[in-house]
């Protein structure tokens, strides 16, 4: 009898982890990004202002974006000034640091030449389109919500209810 429940388990077995592995979540797109693709997109939803083979500058929704393509450091960088660093206060600071810890995801804030900026770094040989995707959205979404929610996605809670998530 034992060695009828071992054999029908081990018949069973293939079935079952293929039909797990059927319901394994799968990216839309797992293709590696290239330039062609990063202009196709530009192109398709942004404005762009000035580009070439390394760079491009454009509009995405209400903000300018540049990106650099430094294929010889095999980087991507994406970048949005938010405000001047010297507008900043204590309490900014704080909550910039805080963020860039816990709440924003693969983009950081970050100073350079006197401004404070909403960016991305990443190596060109590993990043897939909708990562690319992906990390444009959350540059805006940082930029859009410093000064209230130092996120770069959007907040599901009702900003109303934000203060009594952990209370009973």
């Amino acid at each position: 009898m034992k060695l009828y429940c071992l054999i029908f388990i081990l018949l069973l077995l293939p079935a079952t982890s293929q039909n797990l592995y059927n319901k394994i979540p799968k990216a839309d797109s797992i293709e590696l990004i290239t330039y062609s693709d990063i202009d196709s997109i530009l192109s398709n939803d942004s404005e762009i202002i000035e580009k070439d083979k390394d760079h491009w500058e454009f509009k995405y929704k209400s903000r300018k974006i540049f990106i650099l393509f430094e294929r010889d450091k095999d980087r991507i960088k994406m970048f949005t000034a938010i405000t001047r660093s010297n507008d900043l206060t204590k309490n900014d600071m704080k909550e910039i640091l805080t963020a860039n810890f816990e709440n924003t995801y693969d983009i950081r804030y970050s100073f350079y030449k006197g401004w404070l900026w909403s960016n991305f770094s990443h190596k060109i040989s590993e990043l897939t389109i909708n990562e690319f995707i992906d990390a444009r959205s959350q540059i805006f979404t940082l930029a859009k919500n410093y000064g209230s929610y130092y996120m770069s996605i959007d907040p599901v809670w009702d900003q109303n209810k934000k203060d009594n998530l952990f209370k009973n």
